[in-house]
């Protein structure tokens, strides 16, 4: 092992692995090709289930041991060439393809196992003197890797680190066209624009600012990212509206970094309420709402319910008795 690899620890533990892998790979295939066994290692374990039942399909071998449909097939058709397996269509589902071992294949086994154990026994000596538990620590990452892949997992850290460098500003006139675009992207995802959406996006400083309104941009690295209107409607009662984030920095904390906003602004400009309007479908969003303390609320006339063909519902988060 190089010390590249050692030094870079856990960040090159995927690669460290694989390489650990092959090499275990490499000596066994060495052993059986001494021992005179036409065999791969890379055939163990579609071999083992096959001794466990035959004949069986590509899909499910591929599900009981872990590994992509294609990785299988590839590996019987291996094993067809060598004359370990045959394979013969679904008699109920011609479209399906069975795998069965052969005469020979099932032989195999008789000089198989005895290498089988000792190879066992090597890898349970080697690998007890490194660790007591290294079976059951392999179980318990395996598990968390069930729970929550790597993928999800760096993702969930890429979304912290940006929601933490994310600064909120003010309206300036050169982010109207992001206002806009970013808010037409949104609708277009989920419902569409409707002509209420059309007037306040394409003139948000008449419609919004010059009503006593402000707009709130997220940037992260100088860069719009996301965005949030705030409405006045007198007597200290505020909506927020509009608010979007592009795609690609969803669930990074920016939508909860613009509601805080909001509710700040809100709170110095001595709201006692802050009202939005959501829908059903944006289970997401109406998660995020409740966590910052929105709660569903009643339409207070007949015009507010009409306000938009999409529908949807209310929610109010109070701001002082």
């Amino acid at each position: 092992m190089g010390e590249l690899v050692k030094n870079l620890g856990y960040l090159a533990i995927a690669s460290r692995m694989k390489m650990l892998s092959e090499r275990l790979m490499k000596d066994v295939s060495r052993i059986y090709a001494e021992q005179g066994i036409p065999f791969e290692p890379r055939w163990f374990l579609v071999y083992q289930q096959l001794l466990l039942k035959s004949p069986m399909g590509i899909t499910e071998i591929a599900g009981n041991i872990g590994l992509s449909y294609p990785a299988v097939n590839q590996i019987a058709s291996e094993m067809e060439r060598s004359g370990i397996t045959g394979s013969r269509p679904d008699q109920e589902d011609g479209r399906k393809r069975l795998l069965y071992l052969t005469e020979d294949g099932s032989n195999l086994a008789e000089k198989l196992i005895p290498v089988w154990v000792d190879i066992e026994l090597a890898n349970r000596a080697m690998f007890r003197s490194a660790s007591r538990e290294f079976i059951e620590t392999l179980d318990k990452i395996e598990q968390l890797l069930d729970q929550q892949g790597i993928y999800e997992r760096v993702k969930d850290n890429i979304r912290l680190r940006i929601g933490a460098s994310v600064t909120i500003v003010d309206y300036r006139p050169e982010f109207a066209p992001f206002f806009k675009s970013v808010n037409i992207d949104w609708l277009t995802t989920f419902f569409t624009v409707e002509p209420e959406d059309e007037a306040v996006l394409s003139d948000p400083e008449n419609e919004i600012l010059k009503k006593g309104g402000i707009i709130l941009f997220a940037l992260y690295n100088e860069v719009l990212i996301g965005t949030c209107a705030m409405i006045s409607h007198g007597e200290g009662e505020w909506e927020l509206a509009k608010m979007g984030v592009i795609e690609h920095y969803r669930r990074s904390g920016v939508g909860k970094k613009l509601i805080e906003a909001a509710i700040d602004r809100a709170k110095r400009n001595d709201a006692t309420s802050l009202t939005l309007f959501t829908h059903e479908k944006l289970e997401a969003a109406v998660a995020l709402y409740k966590r910052m303390g929105f709660r569903k609320a009643v339409k207070k006339n007949a015009a507010e319910t009409q306000r938009f063909e999409r529908g949807g519902f209310r929610m109010q988060l109070k701001l002082k008795k």
